[in-house]
Formats: structure tokens, C-alpha cells, sequence
């Protein structure tokens, strides 16, 4: 499903930009820290992390339309999806920010389109350099999830990405 946005006004940004400010994910980070299954075992550090980069994940969709196009790293996706599951705080969040409920495809990268997932990728780092001064590669708590955009191991993906290269472990004497 693709989603059309409408440019905002000057008024509703400002507006977006204070609810992203303002949006509470302390329900989220706690989900995100709790063992996995239920949770991904984040430390306090990587949920903090984690909020800071998705809150300007939803940033750069609101100031920019085209954003919504845009493909996180796995750690901003994985704290998009916890952010999703709590689906009144979402929708409730999504008015706030948007005016309406922002979807999500997780199918990109699994339909033969891996290159049109890594262009994504690679023009999201782009913006957030343009944006913040930044891209995922300077996410300092998450070192082998920041250059990887969904991929889960099915093509090596974004800007310095090498994690195709771990050498095998040597076998034992």
C-alpha cells in the first residue's frame, strides 16, 4: 500500500515536530528492552538510542513527503515495529504527528527488489546527513545493526556495509 502525503502547512509541521518532541515511547523502550522472545534484550542504552533515531526517522517523513518512501536501519525498524504492536499509542501518536495513521511495508527488499531496498537505504542516509548532520553509521550502540536496512542476512545493504566479511571462526586445534 502506498501512502500519499500531503505537503503541511508551516502551522501543522511545527505541530508534528512538537508532538515528535513530545511523544512518550518509555512503554516502547521498555518492550524493546525486555528478553527476547517478548523483546529484543535493547540495554537502556540502545533503547535511548533507539528513540532518539527513530524520533528523527518520523521527523524526516514529516518534513519531507517523499520521505515515506524511505528505508530505516534494522534498529530504527525494529523500534517502528515495537511502536506499531501498541496499536493505540500508534494510531493516537501517528494523528499527533501526521494527521493520519502512517503504514508500514515490510515487504520491500523480499520480492526480487533487494536494489530498489539498498537505493532506499543509501538516499535515507543521505537525508539524514542533510538533515541531522548523520547518518546511521553513527549509531554507536547497535555496531551490527547500523549499516544493515532489513536485510536479516539476505543481501549486504547500505553505506559501509561489510558484514558479508566476517571471516569464519577457526577451527578448534
Amino acid at each position: 500500500m502506498n501512502t500519499t502525503l500531503v505537503p503541511r502547512s508551516k502551522n501543522s509541521l511545527s505541530k508534528g515536530i512538537e508532538a515528535i518532541k513530545n511523544a512518550d515511547l518509555t512503554p516502547i523502550k521498555r518492550k524493546l528492552m525486555e528478553p527476547e522472545p517478548h523483546g529484543y534484550g535493547w540495554t537502556q542504552e540502545q533503547a535511548e538510542e533507539g528513540e532518539v533515531w527513530y524520533k528523527r526517522y518520523l521527523t524526516a517523513i514529516l518534513t519531507d513527503p517523499e520521505m515515506a518512501g524511505c528505508v530505516p536501519n534494522v534498529a530504527v525498524d525494529r523500534f517502528w515495529h515495537c511502536h506499531i504492536l501498541d496499536t493505540a499509542k500508534y494510531m493516537e501518536d501517528c494523528n499527533n504527528i501526521f494527521g493520519f495513521y502512517l503504514h508500514h511495508n515490510q515487504y520491500v527488499g523480499m520480492n526480487g527488489d533487494e536494489k530498489v531496498r539498498d537505493e532506499m537505504f543509501s538516499r535515507t542516509n543521505k537525508i539524514f546527513e542533510d538533515l541531522f548532520g548523520e547518518n546511521f553509521g553513527s549509531m554507536k550502540h547497535f555496531p551490527e545493526l547500523t549499516p544493515k536496512a532489513m536485510c536479516e542476512g539476505t543481501a549486504c545493504i547500505g553505506s559501509g556495509c561489510r558484514h558479508h566479511e566476517v571471516p569464519a571462526p577457526s577451527p578448534a586445534s
